[in-house]
């Protein structure tokens, strides 16, 4: 069963999987919170926006408060506040793409060292992305896993406009998954330059194969101890992390960026990584398509 890219981006809507977490009840369920709290919450991240009105993230922070109010208001105050949070969320998408560059747009997250970037080493010709995804000098137990973005820092000069900016646009996706996941999975940016070794691979095998798979710039690869499709599980596997899927591109346009925020933890990260439903996940395969696969 194949999902095209505008039932990816509208599935959530029509709650097409409902054995998935849906993030915003997540809120309901690990918050004791009361509806009062959060609004009082709302109301003071409202007024520090006022006083920081350039500062991206507390508009992605007022977009989760809102999910956590709106699953825990009825009907009717529930659809306000999730067009609340949505306008919350455009208005950070606004101020992160009129940075110009990827790594402008995260610096926060290297800052809190939330996010890691791949460094090369000209003396020993190799970088430091082994080390970091596969983590060989980590124990096995420790291992965990892995979304790693392979990007071009400055990508608004593309002449196709739905490529012009898509890294930056991949690069406001991952940061909003860190807040989601941090503790769980490990973040690692790649700029495709980095490692000329690397970047002169995909140049010349961009049409076919790749290192580390990655046909096009942006990407994002998912690597993890196990793989659901395999059998394995959080607490039994092998400990060794390997490449389990790639997603391939971005959204073409910034309205869709928060769409993919909420979905990808719904279709990806939570059956592949961190909540396996014991039955059956979801991959791009290297593409912006999803497809069911069932474990073997």
């Amino acid at each position: 069963m194949k999902a095209t890219r505008r039932e990816f981006l509208k599935a959530l809507c029509v709650g097409a999987v409902a054995t998935a977490i849906n993030p915003l009840n997540a809120f309901a369920e690990e918050s004791t919170s009361t509806l009062d709290t959060v609004l009082s919450k709302i109301k003071n991240k409202e007024k520090a926006i006022n006083i920081f009105p350039s500062n991206a993230e507390l508009r992605y922070n007022l977009y989760d408060l809102f999910g956590e109010a709106a699953s825990l208001a009825g009907d009717t105050q529930k659809k306000a506040l999730e067009l609340k949070g949505k306008l919350s969320f455009n208005s950070g998408v606004s101020l992160d793409m009129a940075k110009k560059t990827v790594d402008e747009i995260l610096a926060p997250c290297y800052k809190n060292k939330s996010v890691v970037q791949v460094e090369y080493d000209s003396k020993k010709g190799v970088s430091n992305f082994d080390r970091l995804v596969y983590q060989n000098d980590v124990k096995a137990a420790d291992r965990m896993p892995v979304l790693a973005m392979f990007y071009v820092n400055h990508d608004t000069t593309n002449k196709d406009p739905a490529k012009a900016g898509s890294s930056k646009r991949e690069a406001i996706i991952l940061k909003n998954l860190v807040r989601k996941y941090k503790g769980k999975i490990k973040f690692v940016v790649q700029e495709g330059r980095t490692d000329p070794k690397w970047y002169g691979r995909f140049k010349s095998d961009a049409a076919s194969s790749t290192h580390d798979n990655i046909k096009t710039l942006p990407s994002i690869a998912m690597y993890s101890p196990w793989d659901v499709v395999k059998g394995e599980t959080p607490k039994k596997h092998d400990g060794k992390v390997t490449q389990v899927d790639v997603l391939r591109g971005a959204p073409k346009t910034d309205k869709q960026i928060e769409k993919v925020v909420y979905s990808l933890p719904l279709f990806w990260i939570n059956v592949n990584c961190t909540s396996p439903n014991g039955n059956y996940t979801y991959r791009f395969s290297n593409s912006f398509k999803l497809k069911t696969a069932k474990y073997s």
